[in-house]
C-alpha cells in the first residue's frame, strides 16, 4: 500500500512537467533594406530618391535606405570603396535600388518608382526573418560608440553571414555644372569598420553582442548622420535583417 502514494506522486510531477513553459521559435519582424545607387548628375536620380524619401516617411522605422553616391562624373559623396556594393550587385547605371539583396529595380519611367518601390517594401515585409537586429550608438565630441546586438529567433542553414553598418548623413549639399539636384539624403559616409563586413555566425538561440568605435569627420553634421546595419548572407545576397537608427544619440 505504501507504494500507491509513490506512484500518484510521480505522476503528479510527469504530468506538470509536461505544462511547463517550452521556448518558442518566434519570427521577428523585418525590417526592409534599401541600397539605391546614384549619382550627383544622374538624371533620374531625384525621382527615384524622391519616391523612396516619401517611403521613409511612411513606413519609418520599417524601412532602411543607404544612398551609394557612384564615383561617377566627379561624385565624391561616398567613399570609393562602397564601389564594393555595386560590384556585388553588378551595378552598371543609376538609378536602382535592391531590395534586401535580392530584388534590383529599375523602373521604366520616373513616376513608377514610387508604387514599384512600395510593391517591393511590402512583399519583403511579408516575408519571416530569423533574426532581430538592434543598435545603440552615442556621440561624444566626434567619438562614435556602436553596441550590436543580434538575436537569432530561429535556426539558420549555413552560409557566409556578415554584420555590415554604414553611416548615413541627410541634407547633404552638394553642387557640380548640369546637377538636376544639389541637396541629398541618405548619403552612404563610411562603412564600419570597413566595406568587408564582419563575420558573425547566428545560432539559435545564442545572442551576438558586437561594440565598435570609431570618429567622425569634423566636415560632416553631426546632427544629420543616422547608422543603417544589416546581416546579409554573402552566398545568396539576401540580407536577413536590418535595423535603423534615424539620428545617432549625441552626448555633450
Amino acid at each position: 500500500m505504501k507504494a500507491f502514494p509513490i506512484i500518484i506522486a510521480c505522476f503528479l510531477f510527469i504530468s506538470s512537467c509536461s505544462d511547463a513553459p517550452k521556448i518558442k521559435k518566434e519570427p521577428a519582424g523585418r525590417i526592409v533594406l534599401a541600397e539605391f545607387f546614384t549619382f550627383a548628375r544622374c538624371i533620374f536620380c531625384p525621382y527615384a530618391e524622391e519616391g523612396l524619401d516619401s517611403l521613409s516617411k511612411e513606413f519609418g522605422d520599417s524601412l532602411a535606405i543607404i544612398a551609394y553616391h557612384r564615383r561617377v562624373l566627379g561624385d565624391t559623396l561616398s567613399p570609393a570603396y562602397t564601389a564594393v556594393r555595386e560590384s556585388l550587385y553588378t551595378i552598371q547605371t543609376s538609378p536602382i535600388v535592391v531590395f534586401d539583396g535580392l530584388h534590383k529595380v529599375q523602373t521604366e519611367k520616373p513616376e513608377d518608382d514610387y508604387p514599384t518601390y512600395k510593391n517591393y517594401i511590402l512583399s519583403e515585409r511579408g516575408r519571416t526573418t530569423p533574426l532581430k537586429l538592434s543598435i545603440e550608438s552615442n556621440v561624444n565630441l566626434y567619438s562614435v560608440h556602436l553596441k550590436i546586438t543580434i538575436i537569432p529567433v530561429d535556426s539558420l542553414g549555413s552560409g557566409d553571414f556578415r554584420l555590415f553598418l554604414v553611416l548615413t548623413e541627410d541634407s547633404v549639399y552638394f553642387r557640380q555644372i548640369g546637377a538636376p539636384d544639389s541637396i541629398f539624403y541618405f548619403v552612404a559616409r563610411r562603412m564600419i569598420p570597413d566595406e568587408q563586413g564582419i563575420p558573425v555566425n547566428p545560432v539559435y538561440p545564442d545572442s551576438i553582442v558586437k561594440e565598435i568605435d570609431f570618429n567622425l569627420q569634423s566636415n560632416w553634421q553631426i546632427n544629420k548622420l543616422g547608422i543603417v546595419g544589416f546581416v546579409q548572407d554573402m552566398e545568396t545576397k539576401e540580407v536577413l535583417q536590418a535595423y535603423l537608427v534615424k539620428r545617432i544619440e549625441i552626448h555633450q
